[in-house]
């Protein structure tokens, strides 16, 4: 999670089996996941990009 001035880029999103714990693991960065404004994928993997589309900005 890179967060500073009107960025908030998250840097891979985790797997699937994450999903329910996002907005936790974010609010504990004082982050929500509608504050994420760009996602970086490092590869195609599931567990690197498992849950790409709950972030659909």
């Amino acid at each position: 999670l890179i967060h500073g001035g009107p960025l908030t880029v998250l840097v891979d999103t985790g797997g699937p089996w994450l999903r329910p714990h996002l907005p936790g693991l974010l609010g504990a960065h004082g982050v929500a996941p509608e504050d994420i404004t760009h996602v970086v994928v490092t590869h195609g993997h599931s567990d690197h990009a498992g849950n790409l589309n709950a972030f659909p900005r």
